[in-house]
């Protein structure tokens, strides 16, 4: 038993070791919903200002509630060089507005904004949302200037700012129910259909803003979860592919195991031999 409990302590050390060796993206925000000037929540309170921005197409898109024709909205924030979280979020966005059938288009749409104002034009959007949606009518991945993507950032709660590789951003959906207020923020990269559509539904009933915490544990889940620290997501093809540089960390870090496994076991036997020798020379 304590060889057994030795051996899980060791794997435990060297699988956590080889994670920590590269920033994974992160798997739940605890800044979702932060301002990174004040420092504290801003999502707005009553309806949310009319915003301007610019579809896929190259068309004008006025976010206004003549626009929104007594509809939810489901809102989130992507940058089109993100190879991780964003492409893995809005693919689960596809899901759940499959799953909703005419619902989507009929009951409530969705506005994906590019955050990266200098290279999220309406071309790169294009490229980014036919990967995902059909019809821009239903779903619309909207370009604007930085003072427009700030605004809604800031009436939503979005936290955001740029690094040297992209963007840091909260990995969240928003849900403004048909009086153009926020209804509710799923909070998470690889949100369930139902996690994205109970609160988009409820929106179209009732009023009062929720918040919705990923799904705890599932297969699916814990997928999605490997997949984001062992695969980068290729736009080129819009699949997942292998990150070799990640899982060579992987694979060495479980030769140190095996190595310290090893190590471990030949140290115990040679203990207990050594026992067992002393016994028997006793017995003599």
């Amino acid at each position: 038993m304590k060889l057994q409990r030795i051996i899980f302590i060791t794997v435990a050390l060297a699988v956590l070791a080889a994670a920590g060796l590269r920033p994974a993206p992160a798997l739940a925000d605890a800044n979702a919903g932060v301002d990174a000037a004040s420092g504290g929540p801003t999502v707005l309170e009553g309806p949310i200002a009319g915003f301007v921005f610019t579809d896929q197409l190259g068309r004008r898109f006025d976010f206004t509630p003549a626009s929104m024709q007594g509809k939810a909205v489901v809102v989130n924030f992507i940058y089109t060089d993100c190879g991780h979280a964003c492409p893995l979020i809005v693919r689960h966005l596809a899901d759940a507005f499959k799953k909703a059938g005419r619902d989507f288009g009929g009951r409530f749409t969705a506005l994906t904004i590019g955050l990266d104002t200098e290279r999220d034009t309406p071309e790169h959007m294009a490229d980014f949302g036919r990967k995902f949606a059909k019809d821009p009518a239903k779903w619309v991945f909207a370009s604007a200037d930085a003072k427009t993507v700030a605004g809604l950032a800031k009436a939503l709660g979005v936290y955001y700012k740029r690094t040297e590789d992209g963007f840091e951003h909260a990995n969240v959906v928003t849900v403004i129910g048909p009086d153009r207020a926020v209804f509710a923020r799923v909070i998470g990269p690889a949100p369930t259909p139902d996690e994205i559509l109970r609160p988009v539904y409820a929106s179209l009933e009732t009023t009062g803003m929720v918040e919705v915490a990923p799904g705890a544990g599932g297969a699916s889940s814990l997928l999605d979860r490997l997949r984001l620290l062992c695969y980068s997501y290729d736009p080129a093809t819009g699949e997942y592919r292998a990150d070799y540089g990640f899982l060579v960390v992987i694979g060495l870090g479980f030769s140190v195991l095996g190595a310290g496994v090893f190590f471990i076991r030949h140290l115990i036997r040679g203990a207990r031999q050594a026992v067992g020798n002393a016994g028997a020379q006793a017995q003599d």
